[in-house]
Parts: structure tokens; sequence; C-alpha cells
């Protein structure tokens, strides 16, 4: 009773608040909710602007190649061989590939430096594996 009449508890209308009760539910239910999943879509393309920013690789002109067996990336200081069978998975879009060595590894190769051949040959290499 002490810590109740500390806190100001015991003269709190209980009957009329118990009646507020789920609102207030509701309430802390959609905040909740809200940060958890509206936060990252809002501060996902920031992440990714500052990503881009900082690395100067992403940045730099890629020569592709590919065959049967691999995908390859050279740029200027660096070559990159990856076999397909490395790739956990893979996604075609609208306007890109995506090849993922985890769910937070990948590599995107945008379709608009590609001719519709070689999009055609990715695809059905990619299909096969």
């Amino acid at each position: 009773m002490a810590l109740a009449a500390f806190l100001g508890l015991a003269g709190m209308p209980w009957l009329e608040l118990r009646a507020a009760l789920p609102v207030f539910a509701l309430v802390i239910a959609a905040a909740t909710f809200g940060f958890a999943f509206v936060f990252p879509l809002l501060i996902g393309p920031v992440v990714i602007h500052r990503r881009f920013r900082q690395d100067k690789l992403l940045r730099q002109a890629a020569e592709i190649s590919w065959n049967e067996e691999a995908y390859e990336v050279n740029q200027p200081g660096t070559h990159n061989r990856f076999a397909w069978t490395d790739y956990s998975k893979w996604r075609e879009g609208r306007h890109t590939f995506l090849f993922f060595r985890s769910d937070y590894s990948y590599q995107v190769l945008p379709k608009r430096v590609l001719t519709q051949e070689q999009i055609d040959d990715i695809s059905k290499i990619l299909s096969r594996g």
C-alpha cells in the first residue's frame, strides 16, 4: 500500500481506466508494429546510399563474362570467378539479376548492360542449376 501511495496509484479511478485498456493496448501494438516494420523501410535507402558512397569498388566499371561453369567479374585491381554452384540462390527481376552467395552477400547484374541474347543465355544457365 505504501508503494501505491508513493507512486500516486491509490486514488486512481481503476474502473474507468479499465474501459480504456483495449484502446490503449491497440495504440501500443500499432506503435510497436510501426516501429518494427516501417522504420527499416525508411532507414533502408539511407543505409544503401551510404554503403554505395563508401565502397569505391561498387562505382568502378566492371567487365563481366560467364560460361557454363562460372561467372567472372574483372575490375581494376581485382578478379573474381564464382562457380554457378557457389551461389545459394538467384533471382531474375525486370531490370536485374541477383546472385546470392548467402542471404547478405549478393551480386547485382543490371540487365541494361546486356543484350537480349546475353539475358537469355544467363537465364538458361541459371535455370539448369
